[in-house]
């Protein structure tokens, strides 16, 4: 067999993945914020990290999640698509007031859907995207997974306000299998530049379900763009109403594969 042809193609593919054009990485964490960017075609972002979340405590009980692997796949399939997979393993531990404590440990659901880049900046006109998913049934520890699909789409927008400092903002909509628990959820983040490779954020996000009151949490971080496709991150948080989860401290990278 003349293998001559295929190393051909082979080599002429690679050469035209090296020859696109180089764009900075924009990730979707380490904030609550979708970005309105999208992965370029040919191109698979990892983006993963741990994150310990303090829901409620008191002298005699606790709730609290530990999240490893908190793993977001992206890969672009064109130039305005891209496909997201995701899920994490979930430590949930907690324990009521005199009662016996308790630890649930496995995978979360899979997630799964796509991001479509709507429109590009031009002057008031933010970049626009809309983010669609759904979580498959029965695809996580039994503790934390439905035997029904679960659908979300967010609105993901962004502004350049200056060289420094960018504003992003998502208006979104989770349908569950129980209405009541439906949520509209919002988030609001500034971004600013501090160097070339260092970067700093704050937010405000929540959500709203149908007969509770609002959920308001703020939360800040801090990046570093160790290589042009591979970014360190930390952050934190704090919920400021009664319907709030305490507070959670986050760490990871993202990573594009190719540059």
């Amino acid at each position: 067999m003349n293998r001559k042809p295929l190393l051909l193609f082979a080599l002429l593919f690679a050469s035209t993945l090296y020859a696109q054009e180089k764009t900075a990485l924009v990730t979707d964490r380490p904030d609550q914020t979708e970005s309105a960017a999208v992965v370029p075609a040919w191109h698979l972002q990892i983006e993963t990290g741990m994150l310990k979340e303090w829901v409620s405590s008191t002298s005699d009980s606790f709730d609290e999640n530990t999240r490893y692997g908190t793993t977001l796949l992206r890969y672009g399939l064109f130039d305005f698509m891209e496909f997201r997979l995701g899920s994490d393993l979930l430590n949930h531990r907690f324990k009521l007031p005199a009662g016996v404590e308790r630890s649930d440990f496995g995978t979360s659901p899979i997630g799964a859907g796509f991001k479509f880049a709507l429109t590009k900046e031009n002057g008031l006109l933010p970049d626009i995207a809309l983010i669609t998913s759904w979580q498959i049934p029965n695809t996580g520890n039994k503790e934390y997974s439905s035997d029904k699909w679960q659908h979300s789409f967010v609105f993901a927008f962004a502004h350049t306000l200056s060289d420094r400092w960018g504003l992003g903002y998502n208006l979104g909509y989770e349908f569950e299998s129980d209405f009541d628990k439906s949520a509209f959820k919002y988030s609001l983040v500034g971004g600013y530049a501090l160097a070339d490779r260092w970067g700093t954020f704050i937010e405000a996000y929540g959500a709203k379900l149908s007969n509770d009151p609002w959920d308001i949490r703020l939360d800040a971080g801090i990046t570093f763009l160790l290589f042009p496709n591979f970014q360190l991150d930390l952050s934190g948080g704090v919920g400021l109403t009664e319907t709030s989860h305490a507070g959670f401290f986050s760490g990871g990278f993202s990573w594009r594969i190719p540059n």
